[in-house]
């Protein structure tokens, strides 16, 4: 299962443009395999290959599937710390607390947007 537990909310160019809005990323390859190859590293000169903390899969830490075996052997894998569990599961658990709190909201016949506040606590981002 190359996959989390849910297919992906956004489509593959709107996960690309994310990923390009990072000020770290300086290039997306659309389609790369699974696995990061010694040809894949050398092919698109990647300097750093780099895997978040928060995963709904971490089918890759065994060793007999490891995507980033190439570049764990040469050195150029890290592990980043992911500061929020941003995940395609938590994502939709806050739709769902959304889409709960808006029905409760109706029921009691209080404006939408005072009650979601009071029932669902967004997270919020760190400045960088």
């Amino acid at each position: 299962a190359t996959r989390g537990l849910h297919r992906p909310i956004m489509s593959l160019h709107e996960r690309s443009l994310s990923v390009l809005a990072c000020r770290y990323v300086d290039e997306v390859i659309i389609g790369a395999p699974w696995e990061v190859s010694k040809d894949m590293i050398t092919t698109f000169n990647i300097s750093l290959v780099v895997h978040g903390t928060t995963a709904e899969n971490t089918d890759f830490q065994k060793e007999q599937s490891n995507p980033y075996a190439v570049p764990i052997s040469l050195g150029i894998f890290q592990i980043l710390d992911s500061p929020l569990d941003i995940t395609t599961t938590t994502i939709i658990r806050r739709i769902v607390s959304n889409h709960e709190a808006y029905q409760l909201a109706d029921l009691l016949g209080v404006d939408n947007g005072a009650a979601v506040g009071k029932f669902v606590e967004m997270p919020t981002m760190a400045a960088p």
